[in-house]
């Protein structure tokens, strides 16, 4: 099969922001508020021919070729208060925002648009037992978007068995957060932990589709919600000046619930961990980093999946006062990375492994021309 491709893709965004921030240092309290305004523009044009080898000419792939745009514009305005009161800090917040999101189908002519107006509540509170010790307690409410690809429904046929689809009626995904936090901080070592739960409405999920003729596509629904409880810690340890290790875990608890046909609600649980440590040496001119995480089996409510985590590792050195910095990095030094799945829907089971060719060697090279001061 010999074919030919072109794709042109573009992204635009345009961001203004305005903050004002007022202190009231007579009763330890502040008062912020801002507007903001994003403006993204998304094209892509896929152009796909396959030769003919018996007319000797190449024809249009006429189901992979597409023209989509998408337009997404989002406007906001917030306010926040927050006030000391010896060991106690509270802080309350409200953003308001208007937002659309438009995928168009220029191939089609067809115009998906969808505008919805929310309300974003948020409060804290922490309480400071003495300069190492603080508890929090936190609620807001949140937003995940779909992004332009998620929402871009002409179908990729790269590989005829297993197809990608968008879809552009995806809804947003809103979450419900609390969160019981405590710190504790010192010259040697801090340990930040904390309980969360999550509840989230019209959850944005990746599906697959099997079909009678032995091929399936993946594609993205809204689940009805789902509840996570679970726990993160972040632990920094600094023995010297020269060394610093941090490690952090996070593991939860999920349960998920849908009435998309052929999916059943289930349970399950996930696990993910990821350590870093950084030396410094020759005067600090000189590092050594290395980080390595994990990621657990996660369920979903089509079965199992992984993605495996990987051993990075990088040296830097600076030279000429700073201003020239040579580095040798390392990704993937074990060459684990790889994604893995077992997904169960209407008595298909199919189960598949990904290898990336992640194990990759990077040398960098950075100068500094110079350094410009703005005085005002």
């Amino acid at each position: 099969l010999v074919q030919q491709l072109q794709n042109i893709e573009s992204n635009n965004i345009n961001t203004v922001q305005l903050d004002f921030e007022f202190v009231f240092p007579e009763i330890n309290s502040r008062i912020e508020f801002g507007a903001k305004s994003i403006i993204r523009d998304q094209s892509v044009q896929t152009y796909s021919e396959t030769f003919d080898s018996q007319n000797g000419i190449f024809n249009a792939d006429t189901l992979a070729n597409f023209n989509y745009q998408y337009d997404e514009r989002i406007f906001s305005l917030y306010g926040i208060f927050g006030q000391q009161i010896e060991k106690f800090k509270y802080q309350f917040g409200l953003r308001v925002e208007q937002a659309y999101q438009i995928p168009e189908l220029l191939s089609t002519g067809e115009s998906i648009p969808n505008d919805y107006f929310n309300l974003f509540p948020s409060a804290h509170l922490k309480y400071a037992v003495n300069d190492q010790n603080e508890f929090g307690l936190s609620y807001s409410r949140r937003i995940s978007r779909a992004r332009a690809g998620q929402l871009n429904p002409f179908t990729n046929y790269a590989d005829p068995f297993n197809l990608r689809r968008g879809n552009p009626y995806l809804q947003p995904e809103y979450i419900h957060s609390f969160d019981l936090a405590y710190l504790f901080e010192s010259k040697l070592f801090s340990i930040s932990t904390s309980i969360y739960y999550r509840r989230s409405k019209g959850v944005i999920s990746r599906i697959k589709e099997f079909y009678d003729n032995n091929t399936s596509a993946v594609t993205y629904q809204n689940l009805n919600n789902t509840n996570a409880l679970g726990t993160e810690w972040v632990f920094m340890f600094k023995p010297y000046s020269f060394w610093r290790t941090t490690a952090s875990f996070n593991g939860n608890m999920v349960e998920y619930f849908t009435d998309i046909q052929g999916l059943n609600n289930t349970t399950g649980y996930y696990l993910k961990a990821k350590i870093n440590t950084t030396l410094e040496f020759w005067k600090k001119t000189g590092s050594f980093q290395m980080s390595y995480g994990y990621n657990g089996p996660r369920i979903t409510v089509q079965g199992v999946v992984q993605r495996k985590g990987t051993l990075d590792m990088a040296f830097e050195k600076k030279l000429l006062d700073g201003d020239l910095s040579l580095g040798l990095r390392v990704s993937d030094l074990l060459n684990q990375q790889a994604f893995y799945m077992d997904l169960t829907r209407e008595n298909i089971n199919q189960v598949a492994n990904y290898k990336w060719m992640s194990r990759r060697v990077f040398v960098t090279a950075r100068y500094k021309f110079g350094k410009v001061e703005i005085k005002s």
